[in-house]
């Protein structure tokens, strides 16, 4: 990584989980996972930019370079290299240097819409509206990304409305 992709530096720990063989890293891009090594932290990462690579800064020197994953529940940091004798149940420690948070770019369609409801960019968190962006992006179909786009912008002016926009938004229904 370069010195200004760094972001926010975490101390992390948790234990390592072997898979019986490589797990790809589900993005269709770069190599698969290291011999099926996961390592599982102890405690969710809440309040970061996941789902980027990172690296991890083992205590013996060692630099991993990792795939970071926040589910419900978990994080999962996937090595991208060989990381030899490590055993299943293992515990591990190290810090984690995540990548500067990216700013996701508001497209014109969106931005017009927005400034249509009387809503304004900078008064939604970043990573809110990146999630909702990346939501909009997955519709193929031009009908569909409309649906999509109405219903983001209702939802923000809701929130808006009712006085807050602390609170995250998922006009996906997911919990």
């Amino acid at each position: 990584m370069r010195a200004s992709e760094h972001g926010p530096v975490i101390t992390v720990s948790g234990h390592v989980r072997h898979t019986s063989s490589p797990t790809s890293t589900g993005f269709g891009t770069g190599p698969a996972v290291a011999d099926g090594l996961h390592l599982v932290c102890a405690a969710r990462l809440d309040g970061y930019d996941t789902f980027l690579s990172g690296e991890l800064l083992l205590p013996d020197g060692r630099q991993v370079n990792v795939r970071i994953l926040s589910f419900d529940d978990l994080t999962v940091l996937l090595p991208r290299q060989q990381v030899p004798n490590w055993a299943d149940g293992q515990a591990w420690n190290g810090t984690l240097r995540l990548r500067a948070a990216r700013k996701a770019a508001v497209p014109d369609d969106v931005a017009e819409a927005m400034r249509a409801a009387g809503l304004v960019e900078a008064a939604y968190d970043p990573a809110e509206l990146t999630h909702l962006l990346t939501w909009l992006a997955e519709a193929a179909d031009p009908q569909l990304r409309r649906q999509r786009l109405t219903v983001i912008v209702a939802s923000l002016a809701a929130r808006t409305t009712a006085g807050s926009t602390a609170e995250p938004c998922d006009p996906t229904g997911a919990a």
